[in-house]
């Protein structure tokens, strides 16, 4: 076994752990069922809590806005790319700013 190899990702479960992770500051994060997955992607439909729809690619690249206004559609000549889902989401979504700040307050003065 060679030392360069590389870890086989499955993307079916790394789009569940980055849904748990902001499904509460989103109308809906759900992966697509009607765009299929090659294997080295997944494809993630969301709502922000504004209204506004998405498709976002999934990749080892990251996340890639592949159709604004629209579910379940993928138009490749318009790809906004960011490192994680939290700077998409912020840079879509002022409420998302707002529901993740809200919930960390929250949580901190649980701790207090």
């Amino acid at each position: 076994m060679s030392n360069s190899a590389e870890k086989v990702i499955d993307w079916q479960e790394e789009a569940e752990g980055v849904i748990n992770d902001v499904k509460n500051h989103v109308k809906l994060i759900e992966i697509s069922n009607k765009l299929i997955s090659d294997g080295s992607n997944v494809f993630l439909n969301i709502v922000l809590l504004e209204g506004k729809s998405m498709t976002v690619l999934l990749d080892s690249q990251g996340f890639h806005i592949v159709s604004e206004n629209e579910l379940d559609t993928c138009e490749i000549e318009n790809i906004e790319s960011f490192e994680t889902i939290y700077s998409l989401l912020e840079q879509h979504s002022k409420e998302y700013t707002k529901s993740f700040g809200n919930e960390l307050i929250s949580k901190l003065e649980k701790v207090q």
